[in-house]
């Protein structure tokens, strides 16, 4: 997450706490959104009033501003939007899927069946925790390199960056929109990696099946 020096533009970030026992699947995924929060943010002292925290960086500490009844209300509508937009989006996707698979056969090909089985090896990475730290720190670190990229793409000043297994954040003085929420568009992971396989590419004569690892 980007948090902003104090006396620039104010920005709302998570808010995290103690983790719960990691007791079923949706358990598992809010301990692992909560790590991957930045470790400078807390609930307010009031829980009873729920409101959520923004921290501003400074050398003495952290200012604190709370959000009105109003805003959080503007956004649970505008959540609750766009969950609805996201909802019809998967639809037509698996519609137009299913529509091109009766003519193509692509439940059939090698690219789905690849990236079928990265999708099970993930899967089971995520329940067995192997090397849950490693993956975690690399999944903090592309966040938190993707608010640094759209922020520097904004003529930002990156003052304090921080990621690591337990958390992470970016200070800076730019503050947008496209820098909050770059994580949620730009998959940073996956743009590296096209990236490298296209500079590859460029530079030797791949074999023809390392398209199926690059589905994978």
């Amino acid at each position: 997450m980007a948090v902003t020096p104090k006396n620039q533009t104010k920005k709302h970030s998570h808010t995290g706490n103690k983790q719960l026992p990691r007791d079923n699947f949706l358990e598992h995924l809010r301990n692992m959104n909560r790590r991957a929060s930045c470790t400078t943010n807390h609930y307010a002292a009031n829980t009873a009033d729920r409101n959520i925290n923004a921290v501003m960086a400074n050398k003495d500490g952290y200012d604190v501003y709370f959000i009105s009844f109003p805003q959080r209300l503007f956004r649970w509508v505008m959540g609750i939007f766009m969950l609805a937009l996201g909802i019809v989006t998967t639809l037509t996707l698996f519609d137009l899927i299913s529509s091109c698979s009766a003519s193509t056969g692509f439940w059939y090909s090698p690219e789905f069946w690849f990236f079928a089985t990265g999708s099970i090896l993930m899967i089971g990475w995520f329940f067995s925790k192997l090397k849950q730290r490693l993956f975690l720190h690399l999944y903090v670190l592309g966040h938190e390199l993707t608010h640094v990229i759209f922020a520097k793409l904004h003529l930002g000043r990156i003052v304090d960056f921080k990621a690591s297994a337990d958390g992470g954040y970016i200070a800076t003085d730019k503050h947008t929109v496209l820098i909050s929420l770059s994580p949620y568009f730009f998959p940073f992971g996956s743009v590296m990696v096209f990236g490298i396989y296209e500079l590859l590419a460029l530079c030797v004569d791949l074999p023809h099946k390392s398209e199926h690892f690059l589905y994978l």
